[in-house]
């Protein structure tokens, strides 16, 4: 597991994601909460923030029909108050990721989010975590995670924002959308907790 500070996080993010999103990461630009959309895309009868349950993803609302494009929208997890607000960057060149590998590298994430909660670690060490990249398989793709707004990212959130993340995935699959860089907020009930980021290096 590769530790990086939150600086360094920050400008590897900015690497990957398209300048038009750059503003994301930035603290100075970032769009408040107030900005955003106030319901979940996949759910869309609920307010993000509130408790989602399974019952209240009924058919039509966990796969939307539409895809919304580079639109930074609220993308919630199931049986708790946390959502991701997401955008979409661009596709990821040269082939280098499928639909499989990209959800191989989320459940990897996962698991590892569930072995420290498990060994009752808390928070990110150092505010900030990368998994991927050099891993085999993984073909270069990297998620990337920080602490922001104040807030300390803690496994359990992280592994929330994941699931939103898995079923964001997997609704883009659905729609036949290629899979392709995306930068995020991890937002637990009213307050924005981290940063974090999908895609390659080189892009």
């Amino acid at each position: 597991m590769r530790v990086f500070n939150t600086l360094s996080l920050l400008v590897a993010l900015a690497q990957f994601i398209p300048s038009t999103l750059t503003r994301l990461v930035n603290p100075d630009t970032a769009p408040s909460l107030a900005a955003r959309a106030q319901f979940c895309y996949n759910a869309p009868n609920t307010q993000a923030g509130s408790f989602l349950g399974r019952r209240t993803l009924g058919p039509g609302s966990l796969y939307p029909r539409d895809f919304p494009g580079t639109e930074q929208v609220n993308w919630c997890a199931p049986n708790c108050q946390t959502y991701i607000s997401v955008t979409y960057g661009s596709a990821i060149p040269n082939n280098r990721a499928t639909w499989a590998t990209t959800q191989q590298l989320v459940a990897g994430a996962q698991a590892v989010c569930q072995q420290q909660i498990a060994a009752e670690d808390e928070f990110l060490p150092n505010g900030a975590w990368m998994y991927g990249r050099n891993y085999v398989g993984t073909n270069g793709l990297e998620l990337q995670f920080s602490n922001s707004n104040n807030h300390q990212l803690t496994w359990g959130v992280l592994n929330a924002g994941l699931a939103a993340l898995a079923d964001y995935f997997d609704t883009l699959q659905n729609l036949n959308v290629a899979p392709g860089s995306v930068l995020f907020a991890i937002i637990d009930g009213p307050n924005e907790v981290g940063l974090g980021g999908f895609g390659t290096q080189e892009q």
